[in-house]
């Protein structure tokens, strides 16, 4: 009966092996969970900025005289933005302005964000 008692009192080598184990991949997904939402805040980040800088060129657009004002493109914080004039072809009253902001992302994918607005003149 004394040999009984001992193995209730404690546990066994092999049991503490098992629960390291689980512990182990448990902390692993933990982990693989953090780095995954990290590339997801980052990428959201990237597309905020973007957008952020598609709005302010389409704000100075739609501000300017928009008959003098031509195609064009600029770089800013890795990121290429382009916008294009043009009048539309059912009424020549009105404009269409596009602003396009293009980056490359973490997996080296081309990402974009576009804005289109009308400009009554």
């Amino acid at each position: 009966m004394n040999a009984v008692e001992n193995n209730r009192n404690g546990f066994s080598l092999l049991e503490v092996m098992i629960a390291m184990i689980v512990l182990t991949i448990g902390l692993l997904a933990v982990v693989t969970l953090f780095e995954t939402g990290m590339k997801a805040l980052q990428s959201g980040n990237k597309m905020t900025l973007a957008a952020g800088f598609a709005q302010n060129k389409m704000d100075s657009l739609r501000a300017s005289k928009i008959d003098t004002t031509s195609n064009g493109q600029d770089q800013q914080e890795g990121m290429t933005r382009s916008w294009f004039i043009r009048k539309s072809e059912k009424d020549l009253r009105i404009w269409i302005v596009q602003v396009d902001v293009a980056w490359k992302n973490n997996l080296n994918q081309n990402q974009t964000v576009s804005l289109k607005s009308f400009v009554f003149n």
